[in-house]
């Protein structure tokens, strides 16, 4: 308990140092990742016993026995594309997990004031992520997770690239009920900027026509945090009959640059053969439909649903086909698909 209450102290005190900073940026790593999650409304650091939990809280990698690849895919918005990727190895002390994450554009058509309708060529914005986490079990109910990525991010000519740190902690309070306590720090790390050939370009040297050399200059990008973040969690389950089970999840999601927000999940689970799930990633707008977006701060996020079902349990064995649907404020709904698939 000591342990919880320092770490629950830090986390406070780093969100607390951040709230002045402004608008984050690297937005792409507070899109809701992998495919179980994003059906239980984002309320996953205590549900999600699959390879996917180390993109939610690194401690529940703890749940996992046995070695497994997971893989998901989402089209985002405008012919963006989501991609997540995760391997876990369980080791004699502790899991390691070894996990990437890209935002892809597509080709995207270059325009300018002389030529609105397209120049001809084409550029790209993508953002990425890699890392590498591990967690490990301090007793039988309280365990800890950390995780380091490296960041690079680009739009056409201009770059970016930064690392950050994942933090959590899951506790299994042994109570009926199953009850579970969990709490996360995400993406701390120090300020990034943009730098490259799009920030340079040449200026004449004087007003002198006749005058030939050219000065070679470059903008200098402003620095910006990243979406810090902190969550706290807490789950339970009601049993139904030996192999069923719901399990009901809450959690308090603050980050740099948006409002507190609340995000409830449920899930229905028939042993290791199929689940169905559900939830709100912003029970503020849901109990205030009218609620304006200056009160959310742009937080459009709203229900959630999904289902998975393991194919593999013919073989006994674990292949789990899952998917999930994310309904937005004013953009169509996000279809995800994925498979966690056990080594």
């Amino acid at each position: 308990m000591k342990k919880i209450i320092v770490i629950l102290i830090l986390a406070f005190l780093i969100n607390q140092a951040g709230a002045d900073q402004g608008r984050a940026g690297a937005q792409f790593l507070k899109i809701f990742p992998g495919v179980f999650g994003p059906s239980l409304g984002g309320a996953s650091s205590t549900l999600n016993n699959s390879s996917e939990v180390v993109f939610w809280n690194p401690a529940g990698l703890n749940d996992i026995n046995k070695t497994s690849f997971f893989m998901s895919h989402a089209e985002y918005f405008a012919g963006i594309k989501y991609e997540n990727i995760a391997f876990t190895l369980p080791l004699s002390y502790g899991v390691l997990s070894f996990h990437g994450t890209g935002l892809l554009s597509g080709n995207i058509r270059e325009t300018t004031l002389e030529e609105p309708d397209g120049t001809g060529d084409f550029f790209h914005a993508n953002d990425y992520a890699f890392g590498v986490a591990y967690g490990m079990k301090m007793t039988n109910k309280f365990s800890m997770g950390v995780s380091a990525k490296v960041l690079f991010l680009s739009v056409d000519k201009v770059s970016a690239k930064g690392f950050a740190f994942d933090a959590g902690a899951k506790y299994k309070s042994g109570l009926p009920g199953n009850l579970i306590f969990a709490f996360t720090i995400k993406n701390f790390g120090p300020n990034i900027n943009y730098n490259g050939e799009g920030l340079q370009d040449l200026t004449r040297k004087t007003e002198n026509e006749f005058e030939e050399e050219d000065v070679k200059f470059e903008y200098i990008a402003e620095d910006f945090p990243l979406p810090l973040s902190f969550s706290f969690a807490i789950s339970g389950e009601i049993p139904i009959s030996e192999n069923q089970n719901i399990g009901i999840a809450l959690e308090n999601w603050q980050v740099l640059d948006l409002k507190e927000i609340y995000r409830l999940g449920v899930t229905w689970n028939y042993g290791d053969l199929f689940y169905v799930s559900g939830g709100n990633a912003n029970l503020i707008r849901m109990f205030n439909p009218n609620i304006s977006d200056r009160d959310v701060n742009g937080s459009m996020k709203s229900w959630c649903v999904g289902a998975g079902v393991n194919l593999g349990m013919i073989f006994n064995k674990s292949f789990w086909v899952k998917y999930a649907w994310e309904e937005h404020e004013y953009f169509n709904g996000i279809n995800r698909i994925g498979i966690d698939v056990g080594i």
